[in-house]
This record gives structure tokens, C-alpha cells and sequence, in this order.
């Protein structure tokens, strides 16, 4: 713990999902709703006094994530992220495009998730925070604006001052507007970061990334979650054989890049096939908790399927919250009931065969389902 409330991504940091007209600073901080602002700098000069509160010792309400872990004695993103030093980072939404349908994601990061709850409609026998998580909401601010604001705030640092980090959705999608914004303001970045599941229909916009932005300003973040035989099962609708060329590439190229992985009960039985495909290949990962739906949190998977895979992870360095686990209880059960009742609807409007090769995961589906059928 710091002997003060400090934290250098607030303010120093700022995120923008123009699709769903909000912006933040820090991506566990409470939202902001973009029609409240006529200007970035109104949203900065906020930003700025959230961090002075926090340097006085303060603690803010948009900051409660950070105060509720640590008032558990957990490790906050504050702490882990927030104590380096600082840097001018600008974290970028234009779109929720997206060709797959990963299982924790919504309409709001994927276009594949938004059409189809479009099509088929809410899923039945969830949790209203599930439900929720599910919700589209779409932006009805004039995002070229915004655009501009950000153009303009970018156009006014230093050369060479600013981290710039495109979200999703999926960029490689987004040919069109990351290439004129990316244009715009190649002088002024010092790096760029894209994060990507490295499976778009076409590679065309991967190509003109490496093409034009040298491997010593250009980096990635490739979100995977289990070995290229395995993802499809966390992430509906991944291409194994277009991710391992543009994998390729990426070596071949020298660029730089790490893994991101979700943790949750679709790449837990994974987990240990996916540490060695790590290992032996020299890979990085970083994992992240699961933040919603909280039904398909790995914690609730009962002590007798978990505690074989817990044994095969001893020998590799996960984050405590990959092995923790819930103790019995009615909670428990109803999460469970609640997780049978999504992943039925989400493997049948994926198409998503399930039988893996992956016997632990066999097991424990073959479980659930005469549990709850």
C-alpha cells in the first residue's frame, strides 16, 4: 500500500469508446457519458482534479473498484498499474466490429454479439446483471466531433509524446478511419499498441500497420485464451489457421507482442496446455480476471473437477485468482444453473461443438448437463 491514495493512470490516461459515447480515465475507473462535455478539455480539467483528490489523500467515487479490493486485501489495479511512471496514454474505440463472439463479451465490444442478440433475441434464464452485460447502447453523439477533440488534443503534444492504444471490437477491422487518424498523428506518437485477436476476414490492415510503423514504435496485444486448437471454445467463431499466419508474420516481421488471456470456466480445463504451448515457445501472457457475465467465473467449478487441473498449474506462475475457489454454498449452485443456462444458449447460436479433445472439459460439461438439463 502507498502512503497516499496516489495514481498515476488517473488523469495521464484516457479512454475513449466513441461507439458507446463515453470516456474515462483508467479502464477500471467509473464512466463518463461524452454528451455531458462540450470540449476534451473539460473531461481533462475533470481528470486532473480526480488526481489531485487522490495526491490529498482523497478517495474518489469513480475509483471505488480500486478501494473495494483493497479494503479485501487484494492487490487493486491501482497498485499494480498505477504506481509506475507516468506517461500521456490515449486508449481508442471507434467501432464494436467484429467477426467473432467471444463468451464473456456483449454487443457493446462485438458486432457479431450485437447482431445476433438482434436477431435471436435476450437469453433466457440469466441473471439481470447478465442480462445487462448484454444490453447494446448505442451512440448517439456526433463521434466525428470527438474525433476531432482527440485529433486536436494528439496534434498539441510534443513530437514523440504519446502511447496510443486502439481497442475494439477488433482494429484490424477498422481499416478505413485508423488509417486517416493514425496518419494524422504519426509524429506525435511515441508508441502505439494494438489489441487484437489477430483473426480478421482479411489481413490487409495488419500488413499496412507493418508496412509503415517500424517495430520500435508498433507493438501488439493478442488476445487468445487457451492453445490455437482450443480457443474456439472461449471464443466463438476463431479462425486457427488464419491466427497462426498472422502469428507468423508478426515473427517474421520482429514486432513485438503478448498474449491477453480472459480466465474464465472456458479456458480453465485449457489452462495447462496452454502454460506448456506457452513455455515452449517462448511466448508472454498476461491474465485478467473475469469481469462479466460472472456466472462463467472459473471459481465455481466444483472442487473435484478444479482441484486436478490447480495441481497441473503448480508449475507455472498464474495470478492467484486463476486457482482460487468459492466454497460450497446454495450461491454456488444457482451460478452454476446459471452457467448451464448460458453456455447451452451460447454454444447453439455459435454452433460450437463441444466435444474437445480436451477431457477435463468433457467431464465437467457432461456434469453440468445432467445437473441442469
Amino acid at each position: 500500500m502507498t502512503n497516499v491514495l496516489s495514481c498515476n493512470l488517473k488523469f495521464y490516461e484516457k479512454v475513449f469508446h466513441l461507439n458507446q459515447a463515453i470516456g474515462t480515465s483508467c479502464c477500471r475507473a467509473h464512466s463518463l457519458d461524452l454528451k455531458n462535455y462540450s470540449s476534451i478539455n473539460q473531461l481533462l480539467d475533470h481528470w486532473h482534479n480526480e488526481h489531485l483528490d487522490l495526491l490529498q489523500n482523497r478517495a474518489i467515487t469513480s475509483c471505488e473498484i480500486c478501494w473495494k479490493d483493497e479494503e479485501k486485501n487484494l492487490t487493486s489495479h491501482r497498485l499494480l498499474e498505477g504506481q509506475n511512471e507516468p506517461e500521456n496514454h490515449v486508449r481508442l474505440v471507434f467501432s464494436n466490429a467484429c467477426n467473432q463472439m467471444c463468451s464473456y463479451c456483449s454487443p457493446k465490444y462485438s458486432s457479431t454479439w450485437q447482431n445476433d442478440i438482434a436477431k435471436n433475441g435476450m437469453f433466457n434464464n440469466i441473471s439481470i446483471t447478465s442480462k445487462q452485460n448484454l444490453d447494446y447502447y448505442a451512440s448517439d453523439i456526433d463521434q466525428q466531433y470527438w474525433i476531432n477533440e482527440v485529433n486536436n488534443y494528439i496534434s498539441a503534444q510534443p513530437d514523440e509524446s504519446v502511447v496510443l492504444t486502439l481497442l475494439g471490437g477488433e482494429p484490424l477491422m477498422q481499416v478505413t478511419n485508423l488509417k486517416a487518424f493514425i496518419n494524422m498523428n504519426s509524429a506525435k506518437i511515441k508508441k502505439m499498441i494494438v489489441i487484437t485477436n489477430l483473426n480478421p476476414p482479411d489481413n490487409k490492415f495488419l500488413l499496412w500497420l507493418l508496412d509503415n510503423i517500424s517495430n520500435s514504435k508498433l507493438s501488439f496485444g493478442v488476445s487468445i485464451d487457451a492453445t490455437p486448437e482450443f480457443n474456439h471454445i472461449p471464443r466463438a467463431k476463431f479462425d486457427q489457421d488464419v491466427f497462426l499466419q498472422n502469428l507468423q508474420i508478426l515473427q517474421l516481421r520482429q514486432y513485438q507482442f503478448k498474449f491477453l488471456a480472459t480466465c474464465s470456466v472456458l479456458n480453465f480445463f485449457g489452462l495447462p496446455n496452454y502454460l506448456k504451448w506457452i513455455q515452449k515457445n517462448n511466448f508472454n501472457v498476461t491474465f485478467s480476471k473475469l469481469s462479466n457475465p460472472d456466472c462463467l467465473n472459473s471459481s465455481y467449478i466444483p472442487t473435484q473437477f478444479a482441484l486436478p487441473v490447480i495441481q497441473q498449474l503448480k508449475n507455472y506462475d498464474v495470478p492467484k485468482f486463476v486457482t482460487e475457489l468459492q466454497h460450497s454454498n446454495s450461491l454456488v449452485d444457482l451460478k452454476l444453473r446459471e452457467q448451464y443456462n448460458y453456455l447451452t444458449q451460447y454454444f447453439s447460436r455459435t454452433n460450437t461443438d463441444t466435444n474437445t479433445t480436451n477431457v477435463e472439459f468433457n467431464q465437467y460439461w457432461t456434469w453440468l448437463e445432467e445437473r441442469f438439463k
